[in-house]
């Protein structure tokens, strides 16, 4: 009579076998995980000293944060000034329209222009008023063409802004060729200077597959 220990080891035994035959055969409905996605940082506000120095005109007011940050450990704080601001001589008009850019002419410099590898620009945003703030992400590349993409920023809440950059090139810009990016939210119903948390500008892009040789 077989002892009860040798008979639970047979069980044991052929359990692990019945399983790696249907490993084999794929029937056990584990899939790879997707493999991450290639991330490549163009501005992430971490250093005060040389991140915020976006071209503004002298009408936004940027400054390094720890709140409302979605990588790393700080974020910026962008403060978007009114007309009202400048009067009796508000400029640069009556369009007045605040913005930030980031290109190879301002003070921080875009040292990334050759986009074609990746699939999608992203900023997240904070908007910490109590309404939505509608803004313009514009791109330009070195010839001089602009894509220009609407953005909603909900208030309270984290916000993706993210553009496709296979829209950007049906627009006839050049990918590998990028030579700006401008932030312009619209100010004109705002009462006060506008408040947006911004952080982690970044490409990113599918995983590059290399394909086996044949042999």
């Amino acid at each position: 009579m077989r002892r009860p220990w040798t008979r639970i080891l047979l069980i044991l035994l052929a359990v692990v076998l019945a399983y790696m035959l249907m490993v084999g055969l794929g029937l056990t409905g584990r899939h790879k995980g997707k493999s991450p996605k290639r991330i490549l940082v163009l501005n992430d506000f971490e250093d005060p000293a040389n991140d915020l120095q976006w071209a503004n005109g002298g009408y936004v007011e940027m400054e390094t944060s720890t709140e409302n940050l979605t990588h790393g450990k700080r974020s910026a704080k962008a403060r978007f000034l009114l007309a009202k601001q400048f009067n009796p001589t508000p400029t640069p008009g009556m369009a007045w329209a605040p913005a930030i850019s980031l290109s190879h002419k301002s003070v921080t410099s875009l040292t990334e222009f050759d986009w074609s590898d990746y699939d999608t620009l992203n900023l997240d945003l904070y908007n910490p008023g109590d309404v939505a703030v509608t803004t313009v992400l514009e791109l330009s590349d070195g010839r001089g063409f602009i894509y220009d993409q609407t953005i909603q920023i909900e208030p309270k809440k984290f916000n993706n802004a993210a553009v496709t950059l296979a829209d950007v090139k049906k627009q006839r810009l050049d990918l590998t060729s990028m030579d700006s990016i401008t932030f312009k939210p619209d100010v004109s119903k705002a009462a006060e200077p506008l408040e947006l948390y911004l952080d982690y500008l970044r490409l990113e892009g599918d995983p590059i597959v290399v394909k086996k040789k044949k042999n």
